[in-house]
């Protein structure tokens, strides 16, 4: 889908900002992880009409049974998630994802090397959790009428399938703040975010590499006398930033 993805970065695009998810961020989502999880059990204890008691008021191996399922569906749930992270690339991008994780850091993710626009990427990071959430939820609906005592045991899978979400809860915002046009390429932990450069009808802007012991105004006329076939205007409020305006 050509309107939803690119395998390369379009003409006129340039690095925007780039998101570390096992970096910095990873302080963020960790706080609201423990928020989310003390929230998602407060309401459980108190709104949901299932006292916890509940989960043991049954002989003791279908205890061990409920638990090691919850277990059991915790770490399926790690692998499914993923999956549907890739489908959506697929069906985005044409291209198939790839599939990675990082022990260390409790990170298992899905990438891609194409770019994907606001709409897309939006739709990439929250499938899984609206998905899941909402087999889950039916799930719960069933157990609620037919077998409470088992309530619980899924509850912590859903508290799971949110807290799990929190990197695509986190970068969702952050892509949903970026300019519209925006397009952005998912290694797995860390986001590129592209923008479009200014353009107007008579100029492009070109970006100069910038080495720190050369000052602008050098930069700016060896790039003049390297390339003095153009005619140049210079538009001060970018040149301060280390470009060139050139008809």
């Amino acid at each position: 889908m050509k309107d939803f993805a690119h395998e390369r970065l379009p003409r006129g695009y340039e690095l925007y900002e780039t998101v570390d998810l096992a970096g910095k961020a990873m302080k963020v989502m960790a706080i609201f992880v423990v928020l989310l999880t003390l929230g998602m059990v407060l309401w459980g204890i108190l709104l949901s009409g299932h006292p916890v008691s509940e989960a043991f008021q049954m002989e003791a191996f279908r205890i061990a049974f409920a638990a090691g399922g919850m277990i059991m569906g915790m770490v399926v749930y790690l692998f499914v998630h993923e999956g549907v992270h890739g489908f959506f690339i697929k069906m985005f991008s044409g291209t198939a994802p790839f599939y990675g994780k990082d022990l260390k850091k409790g990170m298992f993710y899905a990438g891609s090397s194409c770019f994907f626009g606001k709409t897309a990427y939006v739709t990439i990071a929250l499938a899984p959790l609206v998905i899941w959430g909402i087999v889950i939820a039916i799930m719960l609906s069933e157990l609620s009428t037919n077998a409470p005592q088992y309530w619980w045991y899924l509850y912590m899978i859903q508290i799971f399938n949110f807290t799990g979400a929190a990197g695509d809860l986190y970068i969702a915002c952050r892509t949903l703040g970026m300019p519209k046009e925006v397009l952005v390429q998912d290694s797995g932990t860390a986001m590129k975010f592209s923008c479009r450069q200014t353009y107007s009808d008579t100029t492009k802007i070109i970006r100069l590499a910038v080495e720190p012991e050369i000052s602008t105004a050098e930069r700016f006329f060896a790039r003049i006398f390297r390339e003095g076939f153009f005619i140049w205007v210079p538009d001060f409020d970018i040149f301060r930033q280390g470009r060139v305006v050139l008809w």
